[in-house]
């Protein structure tokens, strides 16, 4: 037997847990759910750069740890993205390599 299982597949009868197939939803909602709110944070934190009347002397001094901040919200919403596509990218070659090519 040398065909790769579905995610959810426990039993290795080709049939998914539901039970799984719950628990990887709520996963994906989650993370879809940070990744949104890092980008919203990204959008205040610089739209309060731009639009709120900070000095300039404390943006000098706070630019490490707003740079920092901003990186790692960027991060977030980036890792959410390339492994989003790579996970439906794996998924979709699981499911050729079970069921056929659609040709």
């Amino acid at each position: 037997m040398n065909r790769k299982l579905e995610l959810g597949d426990v039993d290795y009868d080709n049939l998914q847990d539901l039970r799984i197939i719950k628990l990887t939803e709520n996963k994906l909602k989650t993370q879809r759910r940070l990744s949104i709110c890092s980008l919203l944070m990204i959008f205040l934190v610089i739209s309060a750069l731009i639009l709120l009347p900070v000095p300039i002397d404390k943006i000098k001094a706070l630019e490490t740890i707003i740079t920092t901040t901003i990186f790692a919200l960027a991060s977030i919403v980036g890792a959410f993205l390339g492994f989003s596509t790579w996970m439906t990218n794996k998924t979709e070659e699981n499911h050729k390599d079970i069921y056929g090519s659609a040709n």
